[in-house]
């Protein structure tokens, strides 16, 4: 049996460089996903609009990592992929998101923690959560813990979030993406 070489856009280079270069770019586009959830978060003045493109961002996470697989299913690897195949692209995918993802809601912490408002909204909130467990020990340490908080570790705190948030994403979106050959063979 001949085996059949993935057809790639690019062909330029070697397949490996011309599937990274792909990954990266679809990573960018599941990013810009992210990079509307931190827009929203630094509108949180309009209220609904925020949250509506907040959830909007949300949401379009599973539908790009749906249709950045899809893609590569049907165009990388002639229309049929293995479930490690997806999982592993979608992976690397998700990693080149999370680097944009680290910087937006980087940039966006640091510009709401600047923000006298944003601040006030967040000092009432953590009184009011110091006065509601007042008689609870170890809270006290970890409300204090709070307000010295930087944009590097909240940025990193919600990158962590992603993680897990991703793996979950991809493990289970991989399940509809892939397609085994109709014979049962496996591509050599």
């Amino acid at each position: 049996m001949n085996r059949q070489e993935p057809e790639i856009e690019k062909g330029t280079g070697t397949v490996m460089q011309d599937l990274r270069e792909q990954s990266w770019r679809d990573g960018l586009w599941l990013g810009c996903c992210y990079i509307v959830q931190a827009l929203a978060l630094l509108l949180y003045r309009f209220g609904i609009i925020s949250t509506l493109l907040f959830v909007a961002g949300f949401v379009a996470v599973p539908v790009v990592i749906y249709k950045v697989g899809t893609r590569y299913r049907d165009l990388t690897k002639g229309g049929y992929a293995r479930y490690l195949e997806v999982t592993s692209y979608l992976s690397w995918t998700y990693l080149a998101s999370l680097m944009v993802a680290f910087l937006a809601y980087f940039v966006a912490f640091s510009l709401l923690l600047k923000d006298a408002t944003f601040i006030g909204m967040m000092e009432e909130s953590l009184n009011l959560l110091q006065e509601m467990t007042k008689d609870i020990d170890g809270y006290q340490e970890a409300l204090s813990q709070l307000r010295g908080l930087t944009p590097l570790r909240i940025a990193w705190t919600v990158v962590f979030n992603m993680i897990v948030q991703g793996l979950l994403y991809i493990y289970i979106v991989s399940i509809f993406i892939k397609r085994n050959r109709p014979n049962g063979g496996e591509q050599m």
